[in-house]
């Protein structure tokens, strides 16, 4: 009776290795089917977001480009909203988040790449109400991405504050801009997309206080997915040869590349 219990244990463990292995090879192979790899975005200057002619560009967009050619992928960037992006995901809606993505507690529930960018969060406001600010957030409206890390961070602020949840990071930005917002926490790589004397926003500023340590970005898959260990592969290959510093530089982000 123990070796038939045993050799149950045995086919079962077998089954799921079998199960796993299948569930990653098939992702691999239905992108690949399909042609195209359909990456999940918002609109997040410099990363994703589009020029005056219409065009989508960005350091994330030609970032994704690049890997897609080498794969031999055409590349479909779809806006959708970041709170669902993992049941995007999961319903094969999209094939990949690659927009910015915080590491945070993704790495439990999907396959991410390595890290090439570091960030953080901050507090930005017009430039007549930041030292007010930042002296008290009482009865300020904070204005956030819905499932952003912004958000997170916002729910454990002291002060009595009221969150407005917009639904990408620009829109947040534009909150504060028209006065809908006393202020908004958004990703430091937007202040390159970005904020200040010579941009759309010139009257808005940056807190000198972060709102959070220092962020890393990263591609993520479904879970399991072979695709992760493909994209590794080009991004370490993009770094090594210079190609990932090059696009960076073009969006004046160099410096927060990962090496």
């Amino acid at each position: 009776m123990k070796n038939i219990f045993r050799l149950g244990v045995l086919v079962t463990a077998l089954l799921s290795v079998i199960s796993c292995g299948k569930g990653i090879e098939n992702d691999y192979k239905y992108i690949k089917s399909n042609g195209v790899l359909r990456i999940g975005i918002t609109e997040f200057p410099p990363m994703n977001y589009h020029d005056a002619d219409d065009n989508l560009i960005g350091f994330d967009t030609e970032f994704a480009k690049e890997v897609c050619a080498e794969l031999g992928l055409d590349a479909e960037f779809i806006d959708i909203n970041w709170d669902l992006r993992d049941k995007e995901l999961e319903k094969k809606n999209i094939d990949c988040i690659w927009n910015g993505t915080t590491l945070t507690e993704r790495e439990e529930k999907l396959s991410i790449t390595q890290p090439y960018i570091a960030s953080k969060e901050v507090l930005i406001a017009k430039q007549s109400r930041i030292q007010e600010l930042e002296e008290s957030l009482d009865n300020a409206v904070i204005s956030v991405e819905a499932g952003s890390t912004g958000e997170l961070i916002t729910l454990f602020i002291q002060d009595d504050i009221h969150i407005n949840l917009a639904d990408s990071q620009l829109h947040a930005i534009y909150d504060v801009e028209s006065g809908a917002a006393d202020a908004a926490v958004i990703d430091y790589l937007m202040l390159h997309g970005g904020i200040g004397t010579d941009s759309l926003f010139k009257d808005l500023v940056m807190s000198e206080r972060p709102m959070s340590a220092d962020e890393v970005m990263v591609v993520a898959f479904r879970k399991k997915s072979n695709m992760t260990s493909k994209v590794n592969k080009i991004i370490t290959k993009m770094k090594k040869n210079g190609t990932l510093a090059e696009i960076a530089r073009k969006y004046g982000i160099e410096k927060l590349l990962i090496h």
